[in-house]
């Protein structure tokens, strides 16, 4: 997710909840470089009860009820407690076992589904006190927060290799594997999401947001072009709704180019349709090259988009916020970014009655390809500090969100999905929503947000890279062998994601 000053996927949902559209950007991103001193981090509310030992945490009216917490799933082999061992002397008896954990979203949503997570935990686990911080600037400080022992117990932040490996490399986060054996709902989660945080053999956090990234529309726009249906046989008939949108007038395409991850985001849109996931597959596993026809193809079509006048002009100049309020207003006719942005959108429609949404996975440019070659993956992901004094208490916090109680909240109330057991059909959604629910639980069947699975080293080239095409810089060609040539340091280094 990453630019030059660096907005995190879940900064967007806080900044654009204030702001008068509602809605949310969202991008998958890079750590900026850390700063020299982190900035204070201003506490959630947390539930009132929160501080009362003899009583669970009122939970809000407006969070959606959670099942009761108190009944965790059964495994065939459960151990009676965490293979980690504590590094803190047990909390004398009748006393409250304190634990930070610093959250990425702060909209008045992300508030209710937070205070209902914590409701529901403080009933199963109220000897464990869950103190809730804030963090807009996650991505800036917490490498530097972690170093210097001011960092949070646990915390939100995406996991896979592009933002983690800075963390294990400095030795600031544990690796989880024993926790995954011992907890009943870590236990649950999906081999392929783990191996998508997995780095030198170890699964260091736990992934939680299945995501993927489709082209959004604004269906008002769309029927003022005349244009009732979109197809997707080919990636030609993408091409010609853009073009049938340019010719009366409108802005096609929309884009925050200057969030570094937003270009990354449209060219893993366009991979899928050149390369596919299997031929990424070849790229991140295999012996296959980033310089090769099918990556060229998929930069060259995304510079097209922007000589062809579908991207406005001004894309590198373009903020994610403001393109979010643009295209719900209208500005813009389509936008492609993560099912991370629905709860956003939803929240746009219920302050703008006139905007509704919809999605589409344009056809693939390769004949050969099945459709649909779907971007996505995992985002969002929760982490237990190296510092931290209670390393079992954070780890039951975790367990507790992947739980099948968790689930309801995180789906009906952030429209996020974890990659656990799921049913689309047990929730109660909006439309769009659980549209993108019931394909987010065919997780393996997706292809890639390529910058959150490959190595920080080469992200960095690669983000860099897409903007210097977008604002003539760079020849596709010249940008892929750049790739290239990190990726061959980094796989001689050990870093890159192992089948």
């Amino acid at each position: 997710m990453e630019h030059t000053a660096r907005v995190p996927r879940r900064h967007f949902i806080a900044v654009i909840g204030a702001a008068a559209a509602g809605t949310v950007l969202a991008a998958c991103g890079q750590p900026a470089p850390a700063p020299t001193a982190a900035p204070a981090a201003k506490p959630t509310e947390a539930p009132k009860a929160a501080a009362e030992p003899t009583k669970p945490a009122a939970q809000p009216t407006a969070a959606p009820a959670a099942a009761k917490p108190t009944e965790a799933p059964k495994t065939t082999a459960e151990p009676t407690k965490p293979a980690a061992q504590p590094t803190a002397a047990p909390a004398a008896a009748g006393a409250k076992k304190v634990i930070t954990f610093w959250q990425e979203a702060n909209t008045p949503t992300a508030q209710q589904g937070w205070d209902a997570h914590v409701a529901a935990f403080n009933k199963a686990k109220p000897e464990i006190e869950i103190k809730r911080v804030f963090q807009s600037e996650m991505n800036n400080i917490i490498k530097v927060a972690l170093a210097s022992d001011t960092g949070p117990d646990c915390f939100q932040r995406d996991i896979p290799p592009s933002y983690h490996q800075p963390l294990v490399d400095a030795k600031l986060v544990i690796a989880m594997d024993d926790y995954y054996k011992s907890l009943p709902n870590l236990a649950k989660v999906f081999p392929w999401a783990k191996k998508r945080a997995t780095i030198a053999g170890k699964v260091w956090g736990v992934p939680h947001e299945v995501e993927f990234i489709p082209i959004y529309y604004n269906k008002a726009v769309l029927e003022k072009a005349g244009i009732k249906e979109i197809p997707t046989k080919s990636y030609d008939d993408f091409l010609g709704v853009c073009k049938a949108l340019k010719d009366k007038g409108i802005q096609a395409l929309a884009l925050a180019g200057r969030a570094r991850t937003q270009p990354g985001h449209i060219f893993s849109v366009l991979a899928m349709t050149t390369i596919g996931k299997e031929g990424f597959e070849d790229i991140l596993y295999g012996e296959g090259k980033w310089d090769q026809a099918g990556i060229v193809d998929a930069a060259t079509n995304l510079k097209n988009l922007l000589d062809m006048g579908y991207l406005p002009k001004d894309v590198m100049a373009q903020d994610g916020p403001v393109v979010q309020a643009a295209f719900a207003a209208g500005r813009y006719a389509m936008w492609p970014t993560g099912t991370w942005s629905l709860m956003g959108f939803e929240d746009s429609r219920k302050e703008n009655k006139d905007f509704n949404y919809d999605y589409f996975i344009p056809g693939v440019a390769n004949s050969k390809l099945q459709y649909p070659q779907i971007a996505g993956g995992i985002g969002g992901g929760f982490s237990i500090a190296a510092r931290a004094k209670d390393k079992d208490s954070c780890a039951l916090w975790i367990d507790y969100l992947m739980s099948p109680d968790a689930q309801k909240i995180w789906t009906e109330v952030f429209f996020q999905i974890a990659p656990t057991p799921f049913d689309a059909s047990t929730v109660k959604l909006p439309d769009i929503p659980k549209k993108a629910m019931e394909l987010m639980s065919k997780g393996p069947e997706m292809g890639y947000n390529i910058s959150v699975v490959i190595p920080s080293n080469v992200v960095e080239i690669y983000w860099n890279g897409l903007g210097g095409i977008l604002s003539g810089q760079l020849t596709p060609k010249d940008w892929a062998s750049k790739v290239q040539a990190e990726w061959e340091i980094a796989k001689k280094e050990g870093r890159v994601l192992k089948p």
